[in-house]
């Protein structure tokens, strides 16, 4: 799953927003501020101020689940994992704005009733299944 909103999303490039962190940096930074030696708290914290927030605009992450859902009924959960693309320039979901926001992902698969085994695949057992096929 490449995180571009363009790719998930048939209207992210005209839906395509600067992201979260823009939307309420002030208040993110603050959050930063007070938990920046714990990231797991600090982003945590930052996704429950955005989940409070309102924001209609730019691919939400409930758009790459659904991605994640078509891929899933399409050829089936052994067959799909995570390439963020975040070094290439992308414009990724407006609430994940690096690796550290996977969590979030988890809980929308969790709430979506994947399994732990299947949200496993998906976060990088399938990657490593193919990895060790290929390089052996």
């Amino acid at each position: 799953m490449n995180f571009l909103d363009d790719f998930i999303n048939e209207n992210g490039k005209s839906t395509r927003t600067p992201g979260i962190d823009n939307m309420f940096g002030d208040e993110i930074d603050g959050l930063y501020a007070i938990y920046k030696d714990d990231m797991i708290k600090f982003n945590e914290e930052r996704y429950k101020l955005i989940s409070s927030k309102k924001y209609k605009a730019g691919t939400s992450v409930d758009d790459l689940i659904d991605h994640i859902d078509y891929i899933k009924k399409l050829v089936g959960v052994d067959y799909v994992g995570l390439g963020s693309d975040f070094d290439g320039g992308i414009t990724p979901p407006v609430e994940i704005y690096d690796a550290t926001c996977y969590p979030i992902i988890t809980i929308k698969l969790a709430e979506r009733g994947y399994t732990a085994e299947e949200i496993r695949k998906i976060l990088g057992q399938n990657f490593l299944r193919v990895f060790r096929k290929v390089c052996g």
